[in-house]
């Protein structure tokens, strides 16, 4: 028996999509249109300039969600994304060195 096979294979680590600073950007975008309000994921696709069904759209709302900048609402057809107060903390600071 080879010793290779004993060993569990590891995985790397997942890692979002885009940057950090790429998805405050997207962050954004979405608060100048919804504010504090939800949107439909379709909705959110035109805010970001991604069809509604397309990879891109999918892994950014992903990314976004795993740096903690939005949250899901409803699931299925009724599915919304909403940014968090984490996000809305970061857009709303006006001060020069944050």
């Amino acid at each position: 028996m080879d010793h290779n096979d004993s060993k569990k294979r590891e995985r790397s680590p997942n890692f979002p999509f885009i940057g950090l600073a790429a998805a405050i950007q997207r962050a954004r975008d979405f608060y100048d249109q919804e504010k504090r309000g939800s949107a439909a994921v379709s909705v959110i696709a035109t805010h970001w300039g991604y069809s509604p069904k397309s990879s891109g759209l999918i892994q950014t709302v992903a990314a976004l969600k795993s740096y903690g900048l939005m949250e899901d609402e409803g699931r299925g057809e009724a599915r919304r994304l909403r940014l968090t107060e984490r996000a809305l903390r970061i857009l709303l600071d006006n001060r020069t060195d944050s």
